[in-house]
């Protein structure tokens, strides 16, 4: 989850809400909480709270979501 974390936030950087959209979602769904997970996941759920990674703006952006998912998740089990 750290590196998603991190790509997540590089993402946003540069301006591509859905990718980082996609990414901190990530992070929800696989960190296993605890001491070390809780600064992803507090960090991922304020990034998400930004409007520009809105479900609705990234979908109305045209992104397939469902297709950059299954990207990051081949690139991430290489």
């Amino acid at each position: 989850s750290d590196l998603l974390h991190s790509q997540g936030g590089m993402a946003l950087y540069k301006n591509d809400f859905a990718l980082a959209r996609v990414c901190y979602v990530r992070v929800l769904e696989l960190d296993p909480g605890g001491p070390a997970g809780s600064e992803n996941i507090a960090a991922a759920n304020k990034a998400l709270g930004d409007p520009r990674l809105a479900g609705d703006s990234v979908s109305e952006s045209g992104v397939d979501m469902a297709e950059l998912q299954h990207r990051l998740d081949a690139a991430i089990s290489r």
